[in-house]
């Protein structure tokens, strides 16, 4: 879990959609939905969020002015209010969430019916669901629900999640254009002006490497390549001395964030996932409505609903 942990503790976004428009909470047709699922609730509900990462789900749940009570698991060990400890106005939404990091869905330290709605953004899926689908409706009130949205495996973030993997693997091997950048910030760690007409033209030389490499990537692929290269860079840019640790820090960065996207590859439900789990869920005692969810028409995730029969 250590690559979730460090995700959730050193990026400054509420949601698992780093660098994108939902860094600060989720918007457009997404909120919609849950801004409807939120709707029909009375304003003294207990709701739990599952997965909740920094609270982006959460957040949308307070503002909705329909809970009580929200409570918020996840199995990383997260920080919503040392994270965000410098904005006031969040730190005081996030102050009356409920957080319980490093809690497993799967043993959830809550009393029997005492959850009137469950709500997950891309969180229950990384469960195992024969453990986490019975605990869910052992705490869930005899009228109560859950609501999540998961991973689809067809969807453009999966998509970009493999192309991410494919190249993470090419960079991370022994030897690779990450290696040779290290070895660049060895070799001219302490530049002096005898040196630095050799690192410009190393300079030329690995940025050739970068592009060469590059025109063999398909568009996702290339994309997420210029993502990961921009960082480094940016240090080559420095024209003072390189910090030859900026550099590995980098690469074990980098080495998170290939276990991060593998497990959300992992975790994404195909067809035939959600064949298996609509099986566990009614094993589970659950009645369960599930249908795909788009996003400018494109596939985005499962739509899962869950009542108690």
């Amino acid at each position: 879990m250590e690559h979730w942990d460090h995700y959730w503790l050193n990026r400054k976004t509420v949601t698992s959609f780093a660098n994108s428009g939902y860094d600060t909470g989720y918007a457009g047709q997404l909120a919609q939905f849950w801004q409807d699922t939120f709707a029909g609730l009375a304003g003294s509900a207990v709701m739990l969020d599952l997965g909740c990462g920094n609270g982006a789900l959460s957040l949308l749940a307070l503002r909705s002015g329909k809970a009580s009570t929200i409570l918020a698991v996840d199995f990383a060990a997260i920080d919503p209010c040392q994270l965000f400890a410098d904005d006031h106005v969040l730190l005081t939404e996030l102050k009356q969430i409920s957080f319980h990091p490093s809690c497993k869905m799967e043993a959830l330290p809550f009393a029997e019916h005492h959850v009137d709605l469950a709500i997950s953004q891309f969180g229950f899926e990384y469960s195992d669901i024969t453990q986490s689908l019975p605990e869910l409706f052992r705490v869930l009130q005899p009228n109560g629900k859950a609501v999540l949205l998961c991973h689809d495996a067809a969807s453009e973030i999966s998509l970009l999640c493999k192309a991410g993997i494919t190249v993470l693997n090419e960079l991370l091997k022994k030897g690779s254009l990450i290696d040779q950048l290290i070895d660049y910030a060895v070799r001219f760690a302490k530049t002096d002006a005898v040196q630095l007409d050799a690192r410009r033209e190393y300079n030329k030389k690995l940025i050739m490497a970068f592009q060469q490499y590059r025109m063999g990537l398909n568009d996702m692929q290339a994309s997420f390549f210029n993502d990961i290269i921009g960082p480094f860079v940016s240090l080559m840019s420095n024209q003072s001395e390189l910090n030859v640790c900026d550099f590995e820090h980098l690469k074990k960065q980098l080495g998170f964030e290939l276990t991060r996207i593998a497990d959300q590859v992992q975790a994404a439900y195909s067809i035939q996932d959600i064949r298996r789990f609509n099986d566990h869920a009614v094993k589970a005692g659950f009645n369960a409505d599930i249908h795909p969810f788009t996003l400018n028409n494109l596939p985005f995730a499962w739509a899962i609903t869950l009542k108690r029969t």
